[in-house]
């Protein structure tokens, strides 16, 4: 299972340099890299550079808010974690500053091991919800990809052909070794096409003679030969709609090869 390790990078907002820097001083001893600013300005700024995980600002601040800080923050970058410290403790503050989207609410004089405590499990909840959102991910790609597995980066360039590919309604030439799964990119640029809700018909060329072939892909009328009973689809037919994936195609016979060009210049036969 993958796990996340968040920066513990801590930026810490307050005008009042003793609170500012007692804070500060404590969560450095606790092994925290701390940043800290004297304004929301100078905090926002700092931000933008430092890309914390927990800011710890106070509400009432010279010129812009902490409450405004936050909302700002928060337009920037959702993920960074948002600590409120006042001295002028409010209901109405919190519940306001929480719906914005502040992690806590402290009111001063603030308990340094108490903060301390609340920083450590913001950071943990925060790479808790990460993971989460990785593992959803995969399990959708897992999902959309279907029986298509793997990891490394030419996989990774393989799915992001096949998402290239799949809504475009130009034919697709799938080549690789015997067994390498090129059928299986074949179902899955199908079911990641707007042609999804049809049929995924199968042919492999290899195993019919040059008359069968034909009869295979463009069917037959009744009488048309000897032993045609009765009318029979093509593949071609039947796979309107949905998606006709050919196997060794190099394997089919010129004349065939020819019948089945003008049949992709000419969408019809």
């Amino acid at each position: 299972m993958a796990r996340f390790t968040l920066s513990n990078r801590i930026l810490v907002v307050d005008d009042e340099k003793s609170e500012r820097m007692t804070i500060s001083y404590h969560l450095r001893n606790a092994g925290f890299e701390v940043f800290d600013a004297q304004s929301a300005e100078e905090g926002l700024a700092l931000a933008l550079e430092k890309n914390p995980a927990v800011i710890i600002s106070d509400i009432r601040l010279r010129g812009m808010s902490g409450i405004e800080l936050l909302r700002k923050i928060k337009d920037m970058n959702s993920a960074i974690m948002f600590i409120l410290i006042t001295a002028f403790g409010s209901i109405e503050d919190a519940v306001y500053s929480i719906n914005l989207g502040a992690e806590n609410y402290l009111a001063k004089p603030i308990n340094l091991d108490e903060l301390e405590f609340i920083v450590r499990k913001t950071i943990e909840k925060t790479e808790l919800l990460q993971e989460a959102q990785y593992l959803r991910s995969q399990l959708q790609h897992s999902r959309k990809f279907d029986k298509l597995v793997g990891s490394d980066t030419r996989m990774r360039e393989v799915f992001n052909i096949i998402e290239q590919v799949a809504p475009s309604t130009a034919n697709v030439l799938i080549y690789g070794e015997s067994g390498t799964g090129k059928e299986l990119v074949g179902e899955a640029v199908h079911k990641l096409s707007d042609r999804a809700h049809g049929p995924f018909i199968r042919v492999n060329c290899a195993v019919f003679t040059d008359t069968l072939l034909e009869s295979e892909l463009f069917g037959h009328e009744k009488g048309a030969f000897t032993g045609a009973y009765a009318r029979r689809a093509g593949r071609f037919e039947m796979a309107d709609g949905g998606t006709l994936y050919l196997d060794d195609i190099n394997m089919m016979p010129e004349r065939t090869q020819i019948k089945l060009m003008r049949f992709l210049q000419e969408r019809e036969f």
